[in-house]
């Protein structure tokens, strides 16, 4: 298992950020695609935002744990977006998590 860092890792498709919670009624399933929300002087106010919103979050460099498995490509475990629990693969991981 090794500790590898994303930089930069850009926007995130809405997902479940542990720990955050919206009190946004229309949001009931708390899905967050602006991580940096509480920032309302930088970034856009709520946790979900549309896609081309020019004050929405992105991420800089999380971190994420990669398990080898002996194979090409690791598998990944990320509490934080997801969460992602060492069932899938990188390529899987990415394709869930960033927006393009």
């Amino acid at each position: 298992m090794k500790i590898k860092y994303m930089k930069p890792l850009g926007y995130i498709n809405p997902t479940a950020l542990i720990g955050r919670e919206d009190t946004d009624p229309t949001n009931g399933d708390s899905r967050c695609d602006n991580p940096f929300h509480g920032d309302k002087k930088q970034f856009a106010a709520g946790m979900l935002c549309r896609s081309d919103d020019l004050k929405r979050s992105e991420f800089n460099s999380p971190f994420y744990l990669a398990l080898g498995r002996n194979e090409d490509e690791p598998y990944v475990l990320d509490a934080c977006a997801g969460p992602h629990v060492g069932t899938e693969k990188f390529s899987k991981y990415i394709g869930a998590l960033i927006d393009p």
